[in-house]
């Protein structure tokens, strides 16, 4: 995307930007953000150029790599796109172009809406191999289901994806090496979602139930976010799926991992944040309306609050004197965003990497010395808030050690609280933004093979931290 910051990870004592471009062959619109205001002028170029926007800054601190921030909150910025020369006002005719506009998310998602190209009936009565493939597959999920809401049925075969299916990614396809079609009646038949066809596969599914239903980008909060009056460039973005059913707006992922999220399920950086869904099941005739009337849907999606999530971690230690080591028996209780963001690496060692490893460490993973013991699942809940429970037992036999008659035993490790180490407060220029809000508790119980005293102190105490306030007993 054309976005331009004038900050940087290292301090500037000018920075001058300059984007020059052909103003009698091009359009560009330009948006400015947070107090961001250039110059435009003409200029004679041997390069073509005649026209040029500029933006000058003097004394700009380090900011771009300050963690938990979001600059496009507050820092000055630019963002801009070329003008197709498509969009304005047109004559009675609509056959000449009189006045350029700036692009409206409505027309600019025109090109992402999906028309019905014939009748239920004949779309369905198809035999080819992924017609039929969709058909076997979608109707042994449903067929019990008494609710015709598309929602239920969707939700079914949704959380049935999420829950066994295995995902490929198609690197060879996208560059060139497999000249192959998708074969999605093939790969169904394996269990198996590719990245090349799953957005055509739920497209399938959706036909099959005979389903209205939109599509639409989720923009990571953390980096940008959108305007409704107004288009602009974005980034980091996922394609989802959404049903409105009376009122009521339901988000289907298709999974891009081996690990997927069950409907409505959104990691933190999609929640409260806006987005426009783009009807996919418009009459096809619409298509050849010189002014296509179609209605889009502008909303935010929801969040969770600390009620919703929390973990809550359980450990019985038993502590052998004798053979100098710990065994620990665990028990992790997973809600809200812990389990969006933790379920996935207990299950599968799924990592989401645009997040903080933290989220991916499993109980035993900070003890120093822990063997990595056998996960069992106790609970995986499909619907919010997605409660998930783990087991594990592991020993570790480096955290006891004796000097004497006395022992010491490591905690660290024991508390994995998610919290970013490399947050300093004295010095920042932007905010922080934590992930969520939650709770996160932590129950260890030891249990000694001989009688012990504890020498060291235990009474409650409470640490307060340039985060926030710790508090122990």
């Amino acid at each position: 995307a054309n976005i331009v910051y004038f900050h940087g990870v290292y301090p500037k004592q000018h920075c001058r930007v300059e984007i020059k471009y052909n103003g009698d062959k091009f359009k560009y619109y330009f948006i400015e953000h947070n107090g961001a205001q250039g110059t435009r002028s003409d200029i004679n170029s041997k390069y073509n150029f005649s026209e040029m926007n500029r933006w000058e800054y003097s004394n700009l601190p380090a900011v771009m790599n300050e963690n938990g921030s979001r600059p496009h909150e507050q820092l000055p910025h630019v963002s801009f796109y070329q003008h197709q020369l498509d969009f304005g006002i047109f004559n009675e005719s609509r056959t000449i172009l009189q006045t350029y506009l700036p692009y409206t998310w409505d027309f600019v998602n025109l090109y992402l809406v999906k028309y019905l190209p014939e009748s239920k009936e004949d779309r369905l009565s198809r035999t080819d191999k992924t017609t039929l493939a969709v058909r076997d597959f979608v109707s042994p999920l449903i067929e019990d289901i008494k609710d015709s809401s598309s929602v239920v049925k969707m939700g079914r075969i949704h959380n049935h994806i999420a829950r066994t299916f295995n995902y490929q990614r198609d690197d060879d396809f996208l560059q060139g090496g497999d000249f192959r079609l998708p074969r999605i009646d093939e790969f169904l038949k394996k269990n198996t979602i590719r990245q090349v066809s799953r957005i055509d596969l739920y497209d399938k599914i959706f036909a099959r139930i005979d389903s209205d239903f939109y599509g639409s980008f989720l923009f990571d909060k953390r980096v940008n976010t959108i305007n409704f009056d107004s288009y602009e460039p974005s980034v980091l973005s996922s394609y989802c799926h959404a049903v409105v059913n009376e009122g009521a707006i339901y988000y289907f992922m298709p999974k891009s991992h081996r690990f997927g999220y069950y409907m409505d399920e959104l990691p933190f950086y999609f929640e409260d944040i806006k987005m426009i869904l783009i009807p996919q099941t418009v009459p096809y005739m619409v298509y050849y309306d010189n002014v296509k009337k179609v209605s889009y849907v502008f909303h935010k999606t929801p969040y969770s609050t600390v009620a919703n999530n929390s973990r809550n971690t359980t450990v019985m230690c038993a502590v052998s004197t004798d053979s100098m080591q710990v065994r620990f028996n665990a028990t992790v209780k997973l809600s809200g965003q812990f389990s969006t963001m933790t379920r996935g690496s207990y299950l599968y060692d799924f990592v989401d990497t645009t997040a903080t490893p933290q989220y991916a460490e499993k109980v035993y993973d900070v003890i120093p010395g822990a063997t990595k013991g056998k996960i069992i699942t106790l609970r995986e809940d499909s619907v919010f808030p997605y409660k998930a429970d783990f087991s594990t037992e592991f020993v570790s036999k480096k955290i006891l050690t004796s000097s004497g008659e006395a022992f010491e035993l490591d905690l660290k490790g024991f508390f994995n609280h998610i919290h970013d180490t490399k947050v300093v407060q004295q010095g920042r220029d932007l905010d922080y933004y934590p992930d969520f809000v939650h709770q996160d508790r932590y129950k260890y119980f030891l249990k000694f093979d001989s009688p012990v005293s504890i020498t060291s102190p235990t009474d409650s105490s409470e640490i307060n931290t340039e985060i926030g306030v710790y508090r122990y007993s």
